[in-house]
């Protein structure tokens, strides 16, 4: 395990020579030594996080390490890793790489190797591809030329560097993947100050993804309610069953929602949140939906039924997160999600035996999106990011 550490730390010191922008990009990185890949790969759940298998890692040349390295960053700042959509996901695989790897030619420094990706990886001249296309485009090429590459469809083999298979475990709103690799970016032009030596469609990505403007507080919300929704058939009286006519109950598709609201009343939740909050909460009410407020601070002081903006809260004591979630697996029925208003100022270091969906709806001057346990953050705003 040293030994891996220790590799990574030489071969991240060698891009701040040559490319700093990936060395500082790297440190955003959760780094995950793991055997569950083959490879490397990376995805983005409460940040970016870096996995490495250290047997692979330490099979290969220290320029070819770098090299590996930077591919990964590539993947981020393109994106790649939820702009599948509904596309084949091996062809969609190897279109990335080749997008990647374009990006990468061997780099010499006073004659010497200083980044190379190892052999047999993903090339666009093997393919008589051209250069400079977005991996959308190499994978419209790759479908028209399947058959003369020999290229299967199904998902056979893994002719990548890395693995992918990591992208879909991360966290699946964009909004908020968008957002960690835009502070990811920031936080990176801080150190480096520039772009450093990357390639003009690389620095195009990057200058994009820092104008990418995610959704604001509100789409979050109705999306997070959206997904949480269950759609189920009751019987009535009023349809007519489908095989047998009048004689028997038809059936009709509901939507109902199940949804507890906590409240952080420690004190640090003003009138003014309160109000922008439960000003889409009370929209969502008025669907139908069975709403149940939980007031706490260190412990829950009020339960009840949501008829209206409550005008006051109880408690302004310390702030514990863990009596919502430990009331909320015991509750008959089950909450079908979790909104928790809060500032995020408490012991985060707490598992989810609920197992409910969350959204975490953090004031403005609280914590970040980054800083919750699990489920999705998002910041009460108006503006967009």
């Amino acid at each position: 395990m040293e030994a891996i550490i220790l590799n990574l730390e030489k071969e991240i010191i060698s891009l701040i020579k040559s490319k700093p922008f990936f060395a500082h990009f790297i440190q955003n990185m959760r780094r995950i030594i793991t055997d569950e890949i083959d490879t490397l790969g990376v995805n983005i759940t409460d940040q970016i996080n870096l996995y490495v298998n250290p047997e692979f890692f330490n099979s290969l040349k220290p320029y070819e390490r770098v090299a590996c390295l930077e591919h990964e960053v590539l993947h981020i700042i393109s994106k790649h890793i939820f702009r599948v959509d509904k596309r084949n996901p091996m062809i969609w695989n190897i279109a990335c790489d080749l997008c990647c790897n374009q990006y990468l030619p061997t780099q010499k420094r006073n004659g010497n190797i200083i980044s190379q990706l190892p052999e047999g990886t993903l090339d666009y001249n093997k393919f008589k591809f051209e250069k400079n296309l977005k991996a959308e485009d190499y994978y419209t090429l790759l479908l028209k030329n399947a058959k003369r590459l020999n290229i299967s469809l199904d998902g056979d083999g893994n002719p990548c560097l890395d693995d992918h298979g990591k992208w879909k475990e991360g966290n699946t709103n964009e909004d908020f993947q968008h957002e960690v690799i835009k502070r990811a970016i920031k936080n990176t032009i801080e150190k480096t100050q520039d772009y450093g030596n990357l390639p003009d469609d690389v620095v195009a990505e990057i200058k994009k993804a820092l104008r990418h403007k995610t959704l604001n507080w509100r789409r979050i919300l109705q999306k997070f309610v959206y997904r949480a929704t269950l759609v189920h058939s009751v019987a009535t009286r009023k349809k007519p069953n489908r095989r047998f006519g009048f004689l028997y109950d038809g059936s009709k598709v509901e939507c109902k929602l199940n949804m507890l609201v906590a409240i952080d009343t420690s004190g640090s939740i003003s009138d003014e949140d309160l109000s922008l909050f439960f000003s889409e909460i009370n929209k969502i009410s008025s669907l139908g939906m069975n709403i149940m407020i939980v007031e706490c601070d260190t412990e829950i002081h009020k339960t009840y039924k949501y008829k209206k903006i409550p005008s006051v809260v109880t408690g302004r004591g310390g702030t514990e997160f863990k009596p919502v979630f430990d009331f909320a697996s015991k509750c008959s029925p089950k909450p079908d999600c979790i909104v928790y208003l809060t500032d995020l100022y408490a012991d985060l270091s707490f598992k989810n035996i609920s197992r409910i969906p969350t959204l975490w709806a953090i004031t403005i001057d609280g914590g970040e999106e980054t800083d919750i346990p699990f489920g999705t953050g998002v910041k009460l705003k108006d503006d967009k990011i």
